[in-house]
């Protein structure tokens, strides 16, 4: 068992530079802006993890300044959810709205320590296979009803220990849950699975109520799209598609105090520069998520005296990704090293997403530093290598020089493709390869890309959530081709891999997993089902008028901690801080 501290790196203007663990800066800042942390992995052996971990002790709570009630936080988004049931799905859309309608057992703060939600403590078993926690006991579902421990085995059994893209392996993991009265719930695991507290928050371990969905289908389910009923801070008020959904102060929401806003509303603004001429206007006041973070135009947005900045999140893999069996040209390994030579990554960093990143060579990045092999296999952009090998392949050029077709789909105002996918077409011109973009709506993505498998090559970032057991594992686990978004969707399969990703998780030395992820990386990059080409900063703005947010990896979450200066002042006792 392990235990995984936080702390923060990004480059600056003087290179690579490693910050120890400190408080943040005020968010009112004015270097904030020209802060670039990069997340980095502490590890801790056994008697830490017992000592910090063990028996859920938090440290003060994370509600920082002076709070006040009231006042409206409205956001911009690039699209809207699929669906408000975060116990299906997992991306970034969906949770940016459910993690405030729902809650976790757990949340985690910026350095990633845990603290309780509606776990007010836990236990783990000094073999780490037995987790024991202590609900609270005050909760209660938006509809009246009160929330108990069969809700949670309900959600982890039939919901999100299904369907969670990113939490996957961890609740693969579980051999039993047992309810021994409606607030306790003993998780026993089958193996070791050493981040499996990070798994419990609102975005992968939402707990969903069982006396609505028991006995329905879970995908058709009337509540998913309307009226959802959570615990979380937030009860859901309306959805106009297209245009908004908003959130409105759960006023009996178990943390006293809390929420401090009356109400949050999501604006739904597809375009990247539409979204930031509203931040710019006022129309909005906030982009927290980086996902919908308008990117080729952060230039600009540093420059606004009124906003706060934040590079704040787990690093990212943004590449090519190739569907292995779809396509007979893409099965062939020399195709896609060809493919890999073609392309000039550290032109798409700095044209594409306009320097908002750096490039990287392994589908671990750099910024988990712990696990990242540098000495992996590396494809340097080289076209006269790149032709040689699709001539080998058995692809000449013909007349037109073009030696054969494919479709690059992405999806439609995401600013970490719109403009890479570009560039992409052009260098893969130069050797040859007809590009077709493909343009597609999140909702059409989701079921064309990750359920139906209809596409050839796929461009577009995807969280690594700080360890490769949550978010590297998933894509590539023979277990992860299920058809769920963001799982495994190129398809790839290596019973090589799937053994050394269950060694690594249920490894109790730290040099046992790293060199379970050391050859990972290795024969992922040898194999290539995926082309790493970047990790971009996680950046999130946000008007200096609303105060408390920004204070999580996922920066979407505890939107209850969140609050706006001008509203009625609180007194201490008035609320709980934690």
């Amino acid at each position: 068992m392990h235990e995984w501290r936080r702390a923060h790196n990004r480059l600056d203007k003087a290179g690579e530079k490693k910050m120890k663990v400190r408080p943040a800066m005020s968010e009112n800042s004015a270097n904030e802006t020209d802060r670039r942390e990069r997340r980095t992995f502490l590890f801790a052996g056994f008697v830490a993890l017992l000592l910090c971990l063990a028996h859920g002790i938090a440290s003060a709570g994370p509600v920082k300044g002076n709070p006040r009630k009231g006042g409206t936080l409205i956001l911009g988004m690039a699209a809207d959810p699929s669906t408000l049931n975060c116990g299906i799905e997992s991306s970034q859309i969906v949770a940016m709205v459910t993690s405030n309608i729902y809650n976790g057992l757990i949340h985690m703060d910026e350095e990633s320590n845990p603290h309780p939600d509606l776990a007010q403590s836990w236990d783990i078993s000094p073999d780490g296979l037995v987790y024991t926690f202590q609900l609270r006991d005050n909760v209660k579902w938006h509809d009246g009803q009160s929330l108990t421990s069969a809700d949670v085995k309900f959600s982890f059994e039939n919901l999100v220990g299904k369907y969670n893209a990113r939490g996957r392996e961890a609740y693969r993991s579980i051999k039993a849950i047992e309810t021994p009265g409606p607030t306790t719930v003993k998780i026993s695991l089958k193996k070791a699975y050493s981040p499996f507290l990070e798994v419990l928050t609102a975005h992968d371990g939402c707990i969903m109520p069982k006396h609505l969905y028991e006995g329905t289908d879970v995908f058709k389910n009337p509540r998913n799209n309307d009226q959802p009923v959570g615990s979380g801070p937030f009860k859901f008020k309306e959805w106009h598609k297209g245009s908004h959904i908003t959130l409105v102060r759960n006023e009996n929401y178990f943390k006293k105090g809390r929420p401090f806003l009356d109400s949050v509303i999501y604006r739904i603004i597809p375009n990247p520069a539409t979204r930031a001429i509203a931040f710019e206007t006022g129309e909005i006041n906030a982009i927290i998520a980086s996902n919908s973070f308008p990117y080729q135009h952060v230039d600009r947005l540093k420059k606004l005296r009124n906003a706060v900045i934040k590079d704040i999140g787990s690093p990212s893999l943004i590449g090519v990704n190739f569907n292995l069996k779809g396509n007979p040209i893409l099965a062939k390994k020399e195709v896609r090293i060809a493919i890999a030579h073609a392309i000039d990554k550290k032109f798409v960093v700095e044209k594409g997403l306009r320097g908002v990143g750096k490039v990287i060579d392994s589908v671990i990045p750099p910024g988990i530093p712990w696990a990242y092999n540098a000495d992996v296999p590396r494809y340097p952009f080289d076209l006269k290598k790149a032709n040689a090998l699709l001539d080998e392949a058995g692809y000449p050029k013909t007349t037109p020089g073009t030696r054969f077709a494919l479709k690059l789909s992405f999806e439609a105002g995401n600013d970490n493709a719109e403009r890479p996918v570009q560039i992409l077409r052009e260098q893969l011109k130069a050797v040859g390869i007809d590009i077709k973009l493909e343009r597609l709506e999140r909702s059409v993505m989701l079921e064309k890309i990750f359920q139906k498998y209809d596409f050839d090559l796929w461009f577009g970032p995807l969280t690594t959530r700080g360890h490769p057991a949550i978010g590297t594992a998933r894509l590539y686990m023979t277990s992860s081709i299920t058809g769920q978004p963001f799982t495994n969707f190129t398809r790839y399969s290596n019973p090589k891999i799937d053994q050394l990703f269950d060694q690594a998780v249920a490894a109790t030395k730290k040099a046992d997993m790293v060199k379970a992820y050391y050859e990972i990386q290795d024969i992922l990059m040898r194999d290539l089902p995926t082309i790493p080409v970047a990790d971009r900063l996680q950046l999130n703005i946000i008007k200096d008028q609303f105060q408390g947010a920004l204070t999580s990896t996922e920066t979407y979450e505890r939107m209850d901690e969140i609050w706006w200066v001008k509203g009625a002042p609180l007194k201490e006792g008035d609320f709980e801080r934690d």
